[in-house]
Order: structure tokens, then sequence, then C-alpha cells
């Protein structure tokens, strides 16, 4: 549930004009988990890159993990590396 919402999430940040691979923020305000738990004040941060295509399917997610960050992901994204901004939604494998 809570990755479709940020996959969701990350499928609105990409159709919005931003700044390509800078550190933005979506506020969710007070997030209730699937626990019933509440994150007060749930801000959650994204980094766009390249543009979406009409039928919006070139999109692409990365998580991060355990005290791992946007910017640390940055130098994966650009023309022919590992998510290559100019082509379709392909990853690069050659």
């Amino acid at each position: 549930m809570i990755s479709l919402l940020l996959f969701g999430l990350l499928l609105f940040a990409v159709g919005q004009l931003s700044q390509e691979g800078q550190q933005q923020f979506a506020m969710l305000g007070d997030f209730r988990l699937e626990s019933g738990e509440v994150i007060r004040d749930c801000r959650v941060g994204y980094r766009t890159f390249g543009r979406l295509n009409s039928d919006k399917s070139n999109a692409v997610l990365f998580p991060t993990w355990f005290t791992g960050n946007t910017a640390a992901l940055q130098p994966l994204f650009g023309s022919g590396k590992l998510v290559d901004t100019e082509r379709s939604g392909t990853w690069v494998t050659d």
C-alpha cells in the first residue's frame, strides 16, 4: 500500500515542472500507516530526471535504503547511464 502511494507520488512529481535533479519535497501531512500509527507532518523527498512520456510508461522508482539518500543515486541517471533519461524508459544493459 505504501509503495503504491509512493509510486503514485513519483508519477505526480515527474509530471510537474521542476529543475532536474533538484531535491523536492511532497508534504503528506499526518500520514496513517496500515498499522494505524500516524507519522505526523510527514514529508517525502524526491528528485526527478528526464521527462514523463504521454502515456506515463517511462517512470522509474528508485527507493532509497536505510540511511540512504537520493543524492547517492544521482550518478545513475542521465544519457548513457543506468537509467538513460534520453530513452523511452528503457534500462541501459549494454
